[in-house]
């Protein structure tokens, strides 16, 4: 690659005999070019920083996880045991937040509810990740007919509606957290393997 001489700087100048490959690849380059132009542009101070927004975001979500991973030992009533007082009765000292229309606990069945949604979300953003990640470095490093059967796999996917296989996986199978994890995650590796493929040839073409 070469730059221009009356504009020094770090992006390079995209020259298609250099650049071995398809169009896609060059197109790859420049968008890496015009990244890398942009990460150095950027002052020091900016570069980095977490705001006060972020670490509140975080915190939230450390406590939803504690409190979700505690609450077996926590001294909450059963959340399913009932007539715990007066129907949807509001705030007190005993239910801080108060009690649902057949007198049970809400802040236990809220607690013990979020066990089983942090459980969903953690196997599904793993499952996603690996599945994602591996096809997407897979298609991006070997190239020929495993790029293009990933890519078609891809497609495939992307064109089946989330709506349609979530009915006939509970028609076939049942309805069950072990089911959703398995929809979700069956369609939801298809962002991930693009990115990660589309990272994986612009870095495969670089002059290291």
């Amino acid at each position: 690659m070469r730059r221009p001489a009356d504009r020094p700087g770090p992006a390079p100048v995209l020259d298609e005999d250099l650049l071995p490959g398809s169009s896609e690849t060059v197109y790859l380059e420049a968008v890496a070019a015009v990244e890398e132009e942009t990460r150095e542009a950027e002052p020091e101070a900016v570069r980095g920083k977490v705001g006060l927004g972020t670490w509140v975001c975080l915190g939230w979500l450390v406590l939803v996880i504690v409190l979700a991973a505690i609450a077996g030992f926590l001294p909450l009533p059963d959340p399913k045991r009932t007539g715990l007082g007066p129907v949807s009765q509001g705030f007190t000292g005993a239910h801080p937040f108060g009690l649902d229309d057949l007198g049970r606990d809400m802040l236990s069945r809220m607690l013990y509810g979020g066990r089983k949604s942090v459980l969903l979300t953690l196997a599904v953003t793993g499952i996603i990740t690996f599945v994602g990640v591996f096809l997407g470095v897979l298609a991006g490093m070997r190239g020929g007919i495993i790029d293009r059967l990933v890519v078609q796999l891809i497609d495939i996917v992307q064109s089946v509606p989330l709506v349609i296989v979530s009915m006939v996986t509970i028609a076939l199978l049942g309805a069950g957290t072990t089911k959703l994890i398995f929809v979700i995650a069956v369609l939801g590796w298809i962002r991930h393997a693009r990115v990660v493929r589309a990272a994986t040839l612009t870095l495969r073409e670089r002059e290291f």
